[in-house]
């Protein structure tokens, strides 16, 4: 379906819904007893726990029902665990237990024994709810290793060898065996990224973006606790570089736009096979890789034949595409000389960083992980390389900055806008406590993140000048507002900047530096903003070359079909932040896209 991920699961619920009315359990039990599973399935996605009960309660009333068969009872038995385990992530007490029990049942039934992919997913949902139980059970570490190797030998997609993975990883982390926790959680990031070429859809690519940067954020966390600090900034850096840089990167490279548009549309598109390709001629066996630290059993002649007959397949395609992208390169360069086509996700060395600082700027790169921030602090170095320093903000975890974001900056904020839309008697009240959100959120966020250290070492610097490199819930955060090491807020005394990325900061020095000029410019999609004219009216005036789309001409085709050749893309719009998942975030365009 095409649409964002509420519209499509607005869709799917109603279709449910309907499908539960047309075929009542008296007509035929099978397909209600599906449908009423998948119904639970889609209120399971949301983020109000309620909802995530009433799926849980649907799926359970589905269980009853007799006719159906040993394999659907047991895929829904596995549904009912992953929604137990969405109530426990959103607060609710004793749902651990119940998931655990769920997919307990569904791993005795032969139906899910015998088919291989239905038993890699039963042992991938055991490795989710187990390493959310209090006490691992004493046969975990052995259940976890079944599950990659079942799933290894999938001659399919890579996504459950490698969820595989990173519950084994994350398992020899809490046990403390870090190196083998380093090589699972590698294994995992390589079978994730495997699984995205040239025809991921959007929402596809989104939710492996999920679960890649899980495994990234781990490695991190592990790379750290083994004194590696260049080795876990070069694994931050590679996570950006393929989410952020992956979705945006194509724009950032693009050539001029005196360049036919045929020609750049030629050019991304092999780029994208040439990744792809590149990607699965890595992979010389199903699970085997050349840096593998231990064999992959179960794997048949058949699918190792297979699978060295799919590398021979990709390296031929990658020697097919090579002689068509120089030919499109040379194309473009003769429009636009000073183009050269930009390595994709290699992450910037310590001595590339140094070429970003002025002698009197810091860069601070900030990653939450799930139970503490790493804040990375760059600044010049005395070599040619930037000086590295890791801070460690233990309070800073997931679930406490994720309450600070809501109760402490979203919900004001959304209390006060609601009021000044509807013209509410309570406007002055709540404008004063979204006042006071503003005034109190930098102490509150620089107590969870010890920031009066960094402060201290900033200051001890002549630094005048800070990029903030965010990440995830850390991109809907004002950190400017965090205090100073005098007593006002940081932006009092240093300029303060933000960047999605070290990458992406680089592409945008160079583009500057090559005068691009020509802008697309997105005005009040929902007509809510009375200054919004004003705002593109100015923007409009820097730009030799701009087109300006307003109001209902806002919507999703509209500013795709105007967007390539576009250098400068301005917003001026309201959008839409998923605590959840913050890669689910969107702009919000006239048709609510």
């Amino acid at each position: 379906m095409a649409g964002s991920r509420s519209q499509n699961l607005t869709i799917a619920e109603g279709c449910f819904r309907q499908a539960i009315e047309i075929c009542p359990a008296e007509v035929d039990a099978y397909p209600y007893a599906q449908a009423l599973a998948n119904l639970g399935a889609v209120l399971g996605e949301s983020d109000e726990l309620a909802t995530v009960l009433r799926g849980i309660e649907l799926i359970e009333e589905s269980l009853t029902l007799t006719d159906q068969s040993a394999a659907d009872f047991g895929l829904n038995l596995l549904e009912e665990a992953k929604l137990h385990i969405c109530a426990h992530e959103l607060g609710a007490d004793g749902h651990v237990t119940a998931a655990l029990a769920a997919v307990e049942s569904a791993m005795q039934l032969p139906a899910i024994q015998q088919v291989p992919s239905y038993l890699a997913a039963a042992l991938v949902c055991y490795g989710s709810v187990v390493l959310r139980s209090p006490v691992l059970p004493a046969d975990a570490e052995d259940m976890l290793r079944r599950a990659v190797e079942v799933a290894d030998v999938l001659p399919v997609r890579r996504e459950s060898a490698a969820t595989a993975r990173l519950y084994l990883g994350r398992f020899y982390m809490a046990r403390g065996d870090l190196a083998a926790a380093r090589s699972n959680l590698s294994g995992a990031i390589q079978d994730f990224e495997a699984d995205v070429g040239p025809e991921t859809g959007v929402e596809e690519r989104t939710a492996v973006e999920r679960r890649v940067s899980e495994a990234y954020t781990a490695l991190i966390d592990v790379l750290v606790a083994l004194g590696e600090p260049k080795a876990a900034f070069d694994c931050l850096e590679r996570s950006k570089a393929r989410t952020l840089g992956d979705m945006i990167a194509a724009r950032e490279i693009l050539p001029g736009s005196g360049v036919p548009a045929t020609l750049v549309e030629d050019y991304i598109q092999l780029r994208e096979r040439q990744r792809y390709a590149e990607k699965r001629a890595q992979m010389m066996r199903f699970g085997s890789r050349p840096d593998a630290q231990e064999s992959r059993p179960g794997q048949s002649d058949y699918v190792i034949r297979m699978a060295d007959v799919e590398v021979a397949m990709h390296q031929q395609m990658l020697a097919d595409l090579e002689p068509r992208l120089a030919a499109v390169v040379q194309a473009i360069q003769a429009h636009d000389p000073a183009f050269t086509p930009a390595p994709r996700h290699a992450p910037l060395a310590l001595a590339d960083i140094q070429h970003l600082l002025a002698p009197d700027r810091a860069i601070v790169e900030l990653l939450l992980a799930e139970h503490r921030t790493y804040l990375f602090v760059l600044t010049p170095g005395s070599e040619d390389e930037a000086t590295l320093t890791v801070f460690e903000a233990p309070r800073a975890n997931r679930a406490d900055v994720r309450a600070l974001v809501q109760s402490g900056w979203l919900e004001p904020y959304q209390r006060y806008r609601s009021a000044a839309l509807s013209g509410s008697p309570q406007l002055k009240k709540l404008r004063a406590e979204w006042q006071s959100a503003i005034a109190s959120l930098g102490p509150r966020l620089a107590e969870l993140l010890d920031f009066a250290e960094v402060s201290r070492f900033l200051a001890r610097t002549q630094i005048k000048d800070i990029i903030f490199v965010p990440y995830q819930l850390f991109h809907i955060l004002p950190l400017h507002l965090l205090p100073g090491d005098r007593g006002g807020y940081l932006c009092d005394e240093y300029a303060i900047s933000y960047a999605p990325s070290l990458e992406i900061l680089k592409a945008c020095h160079h583009r500057a530096h090559r005068g691009r000029s020509s802008g697309l410019l997105v005005e009040n999609p929902d007509g809510s903003l009375d200054y919004s004219a004003l705002e593109v009216g100015l923007v409009r005036s820097f730009l030799q070359r701009s087109q300006r789309l307003a109001g209902d001409d806002c919507r999703w085709e509209d500013v795709q079909r105007a967007l390539p050749g576009t250098e400068i893309f301005h917003y001026s719009g309201h959008a839409y932040f998923d605590l959840r998942s913050p890669l689910n975030s969107a702009l919000m365009l006239a048709d609510r896209r």
